[in-house]
């Protein structure tokens, strides 16, 4: 018989937007159980978003405790084209060699997303009616 333990994940975020939905600000934690130990991780972003069809981001995050690694992100979208570049776990720390260290791994990805039938609705404004309570 072969058994092994399935890993827990638990993700808490927030976000707080201002400035007419423009800028935000984030944080994100994500706490994971592995093979008897603990791991956390904090991250905090910030989103610019000056019009519809362009945005950036960026992030800090501190795992375990260490402050370790930044992420950068941009957005163009034109309408049914959205392209995006991200970077993740880019490495903060290097050593005399240039060499990074205190990170065991780099995420960058790029996308393009088809998106149809993305017009929003017009809500219709109903009339409210006064409703007078009955004695």
């Amino acid at each position: 018989a072969y058994t092994t333990m399935m890993n827990g994940k638990i993700y808490v975020g927030a976000e707080y937007d201002f400035l007419n939905n423009m800028m935000s600000v984030g944080l994100v934690s994500k706490t994971s159980y592995n093979y008897n130990h603990w791991d956390e991780e904090l991250t905090v972003g910030y989103n610019l978003r000056p019009c519809s069809w362009f945005g950036l981001s960026a992030s800090y995050s501190l795992i375990s405790g260490r402050s370790s690694s930044i992420g950068l992100g941009a957005n163009l979208r034109i309408p049914p084209l959205s392209f995006y570049v991200v970077s993740d776990y880019t490495p903060v720390h290097y050593s005399a060699d240039g060499i990074p260290h205190k990170i065991s791994a780099v995420n960058v990805q790029a996308g393009l997303v088809l998106t149809f039938g993305c017009k929003k609705k017009k809500v219709k404004e109903e009339p409210i009616e006064d409703v007078l309570p009955v004695e």
